[in-house]
């Protein structure tokens, strides 16, 4: 999977600053452009070039008119940057960030809210002298902070280049899904405060993803009810389009898809011929999950290709497995459920990698990770995860790691929302 970045923010919040301290492995998507003003990242068009690109089906990703211009952002325009590199993309609306990352889903996005005070605004508004001072401001008024971003930058502290290290830190991490445990008190009650602190500590770490009421944590065990508050509390710590929902009933895809979030059915079938129908019947969207500890029967590729499968996770599978899926399905996201080999699970074809040693270290920090550093520390963890008996007690050990994280590091504090501050 490619990876894009999308920079959101007011006028002059940092945006073409931060684009060029990124690499050379980083492209501007330029927008199209007719009208007055600024040229310098623009790709400058007539009205009628715009109207063609309209024209199109699926062309049109967020179109806009300001200072007297009218700006477009195409699908095309995007893909085409992707061939060459990680595409990023400028914009000032909350329906455009959505706009970009739902209509080029074969790319994984990075969203990063930009933000700095009015004063500073007006200071570098004033600095461009492009005459147009007052509109600008009145839309610095009127641009709200995104409900849900992978980053969060003050350029007012942050300086350009240390932003785009940050963003080049996501885009490292961005393949790592968490599969992260359920917490239960000892009378088996869902322990949503807990929950909410380990939520808040891993959120720091800038994974991909997390993987709820998924085999790691229990989620077959958990009542319909319970899993979707567990995706309620990680609402408030993790962007929706950033949280992978196990679904193990109808109800459970239903809750995941109003949540925002990632539905992975978990298949249960006996035989090929159950399995292929209840791929038939699958919701649009979602990815699908036979594991064999749930289903006799296994998604071949064929399988993925003839049902037009927008996702599938893989287990108990080597690089052959995932070669033959990714030649067979070009366009899925498939995700590997091991991290033992991460390059090698990449270089084979997976998009997304699962990895549960990174559940248990919740308190981790990372100062410049590349993969190797993750490896090493997920070899190093899985080590002891690997001497547990069995599954249930490779669970129970994660959880439990998991859980002292949560109490060594939050005795003195308290996470931006506990279950009991939201029920008052």
């Amino acid at each position: 999977m490619n990876w894009g970045v999308v920079l959101y923010g007011p006028p002059a919040s940092g945006k073409d600053a931060i684009t060029a301290e990124l690499g050379k492995s980083f492209v501007l998507v330029p927008r199209l452009k007719s009208g007055p003003g600024r040229t310098s990242g623009y790709h400058m068009v007539t009205d009628a070039d715009l109207a063609k690109r309209r024209a199109v089906p699926g062309e049109l990703l967020w179109e806009t008119q300001r200072y007297s211009a009218r700006y477009m952002l195409t699908r095309s325009d995007v893909l085409h940057a992707a061939d060459s590199a990680s595409p990023v993309v400028h914009v000032g609306q909350t329906a455009a960030a959505h706009a970009v990352t739902s209509g080029v889903p074969e790319l994984g996005w990075i969203v990063v809210d930009l933000r700095c005070s009015r004063d500073t605004a007006a200071s570098r508004i004033a600095a461009r002298d492009t005459g147009d001072d007052a509109e600008r401001l009145t839309i610095y008024d009127n641009t709200p902070a995104l409900d849900a971003a992978d980053l969060v930058i003050d350029t007012d502290t942050t300086p350009p280049k240390e932003a785009a290290r940050q963003i080049e830190q996501a885009i490292t991490l961005a393949p790592l899904v968490v599969p992260v445990p359920t917490f239960r008190t000892e009378h088996e009650i869902l322990d949503l405060d807990t929950t909410a602190r380990y939520a808040d500590l891993l959120s720091h770490q800038r994974f991909g993803y997390v993987l709820l009421n998924g085999p790691m944590g229990r989620g077959e065990t958990s009542s319909e009810k319970d899993r979707s508050a567990n995706i309620a509390v990680w609402q408030r710590y993790v962007p929706s389009h950033r949280i992978i929902a196990a679904c193990w009933t109808a109800t459970d895809i239903t809750a995941a898809q109003e949540a925002g979030a990632q539905p992975l059915v978990m298949l249960q079938a006996s035989t090929s011929t159950e399995l292929e129908r209840q791929l038939a019947v699958r919701a649009p969207g979602v990815w699908m999950y036979a594991n064999p500890r749930y289903s006799s029967a296994l998604i071949t590729p064929d399988m993925a290709f003839r049902y037009r499968i927008a996702g599938v996770k893989l287990s108990k599978v080597d690089a052959p497995d995932l070669q033959r899926m990714r030649s067979t399905n070009p366009h899925a996201t498939i995700v590997h459920g091991s991290s033992r080999a991460m390059h090698a699970s990449f270089a084979a074809g997976a998009s997304l990698v699962t990895t549960p040693p990174l559940a248990a270290t919740p308190e981790k920090v990372w100062a410049n990770p590349d993969l190797e550093i993750v490896q090493a520390h997920v070899d190093t963890v899985q080590s002891w995860i690997d001497a547990a008996p069995n599954h249930d007690a490779r669970v129970d050990a994660v959880a439990k790691r998991a859980h002292h994280a949560v109490q060594r590091h939050t005795q003195d504090s308290k996470p931006r929302h506990t279950e009991s501050e939201v029920n008052q």
